[in-house]
């Protein structure tokens, strides 16, 4: 699920789409925007450790959107692994990364990037923790 992402086409004209697939989105390249002059009150993430071992990846079966259901009328899934948003949702400082889910039927999608970014600043905290112990 993207929204609001900006598409470029030959004649460098900036167009604001939104896009929605239950099917795969191949590209070669992805690219988010990333500008200090448009961001304000910005911190360091801090205890990002804590907050990443709070995390709970899974591996599970899903059902395949691409054929539901095989010639038995069966529905058919896939192997795939991720986090469930409702888990996501107990964790507070990670909520912001959750959207949808706002109906009792309504779909829930998880903005992986807002989780690797906290997944980075918690190795760089295990890599200062070592670093400091073998100062000792």
């Amino acid at each position: 699920y993207a929204s609001g992402y900006s598409l470029f086409n030959c004649n460098n004209i900036n167009t604001e789409v939104s896009l929605y697939s239950k099917k795969y989105i191949l590209t070669n390249d992805i690219a988010i925007e990333s500008n200090d002059k448009k961001y304000i009150n910005i911190k360091n993430i801090n205890n990002s450790l804590n907050i990443i071992r709070q995390l709970k990846p899974l591996i599970y079966d899903k059902e395949n959107t691409n054929t539901n259901t095989n010639t038995n009328n069966e529905t058919c899934y896939i192997k795939d692994v991720g986090f469930l948003c409702q888990d996501i949702l107990n964790i507070p400082e990670l909520r912001f990364a959750v959207k949808g889910g706002d109906l009792s039927n309504s779909s829930y999608y998880l903005n992986y990037n807002n989780i690797l970014t906290y997944n980075v600043t918690a190795t760089q905290e295990l890599d200062k923790n070592i670093f400091n112990n073998y100062l000792i």
